[in-house]
């Protein structure tokens, strides 16, 4: 009889183990993905908090500050892109880089294009500050391929924040540069 039930109960654990494996690959993929979402969600409240106390100095080009060239000769822009970087990432994989980041100037809450001259004050008080990040994560496991067709988990999120002050209570940027250079006169 126990010869029986031994065999009986490695043929019922052969059926069961996939399931369990797949179960737990999906699990981690969702929690990589929940992951993923809260990391994108947080780098860009993050950039807009800074970007909305420290605004970059002038518009660069057309769209707002469309890429991250002006990283190095914008110091207030670079501490926009450091803080929306600081989400505590498990790997270069899942940073947020300056590539990731976009700040553009809007002229109010329902405004929806932005800015794009410098002539008409983009950093006066009551407009609004938006940044938004774009981040691709690619999946932790090989299955799930077969749940998402191969596709990697793409998430877009925007802060706006309405700039309220000119000038925060920060003596220093980075470099040693101080806040005057960061506000266009």
């Amino acid at each position: 009889m126990k010869r029986k039930s031994r065999g009986q109960a490695m043929v019922e654990f052969a059926l069961i183990f996939p399931m369990i494996v797949l179960t737990l690959f999906m699990v981690i993929d969702l929690g990589f993905y929940v992951y993923g979402w809260a990391t994108v969600q947080f780098s860009a409240r993050r950039g807009a908090e800074q970007a909305a106390r420290m605004q970059p100095r002038e518009i660069k080009d057309a769209a707002g500050y469309q890429n991250a060239t002006y990283f190095d000769t914008d110091p207030c822009l670079g501490e926009i892109y450091r803080e929306a970087g600081r989400n505590g990432a498990l790997s270069t994989a899942t940073a947020i880089l300056p590539s990731n980041i976009y700040v553009t100037f809007h002229g109010g809450t329902t405004d929806t294009a932005p800015i794009t001259s410098a002539a008409s004050n983009p950093k006066k008080i009551g407009n609004v500050v938006q940044v938004r990040v774009n981040k691709i994560f690619k999946p932790l496991t090989p299955l799930s391929k077969l749940f998402f067709g191969g596709r990697d988990f793409e998430f877009n999120a925007v802060s706006r924040r309405t700039i309220i002050a000119n000038g925060p209570g920060y003596p220093m940027v980075t470099n040693g540069n101080n806040y005057n250079r960061c506000v266009k006169s």
